[in-house]
């Protein structure tokens, strides 16, 4: 594992061709996504990400994103309605991502705004709570879904500019694939269900430090 180690920086060192200030970008980041609805609408996260700078032109980074959002309608899953009287009710998830990616940047060679895309993937860990409420004609329902893990194909394409000599500020469109397979099941009648894959549209904001 030490060898791989050496043979690693080794490569970083050889074919990172900049300033030594500019190598390395760490920073906080802000993600809204939209999806259809099933099984979210909007997601929203936020994480810290790390760039290592390889030339010019490339770069690798990296990121942790924490979020929180809604399981729309988890009953829709199932088949099953809710009564009409009690407000819609969605369940609460929770999920960690750890992703990765490639990063092109375009533009006038030192200057201080750089347009850039990047292709990346990610697994994420969504943990959805336990749901319960009334069902339409009587009776109640009671939910629990298993969401496994999820692996996130994304593409993003932006603007960074930096501020200083050592600060940045970024914005960019972006697009998230979701491989997923959540398995719903109703403990009260037994029912089961599942929901696949699904694509979100948004955006990311940044702010870094550059070293």
């Amino acid at each position: 594992m030490l060898k791989g180690i050496v043979l690693a920086v080794t490569f970083l060192v050889c074919f990172s061709e900049v300033k030594a200030q500019d190598v390395f970008h760490i920073g906080v980041r802000a993600n809204l996504v939209t999806a259809g609805g099933e099984p979210a609408n909007d997601i929203l996260s936020y994480g810290l990400q790390a760039r290592y700078r390889l030339n010019e032109r490339w770069l690798i980074g990296a990121a942790l994103d924490e979020a929180e959002y809604d399981f729309e309608l988890p009953l829709v899953v199932l088949g099953l309605e809710q009564d009409p009287g009690a407000e819609p009710i969605d369940a609460t998830v929770s999920s960690t991502m750890i992703s990765g990616w490639v990063e092109r940047e375009l533009g006038r060679n030192g200057s201080s705004t750089r347009w850039f895309w990047t292709a990346g993937a990610g697994v994420a860990e969504p943990d959805v709570d336990d749901l319960t409420g009334p069902l339409l004609g009587g009776g109640v329902f009671a939910l629990t879904t298993d969401a496994g893990s999820e692996v996130i194909v994304s593409l993003s394409g932006g603007v960074r500019r930096n501020v200083g000599s050592h600060f940045s500020l970024e914005f960019a469109l972006r697009a998230d694939h979701h491989i997923s397979e959540w398995d719903v099941r109703d403990r009260v009648s037994g029912r089961t269900g599942k929901t696949g894959d699904y694509t979100g549209l948004g955006a990311h904001g940044g702010f870094g430090f550059r070293f």
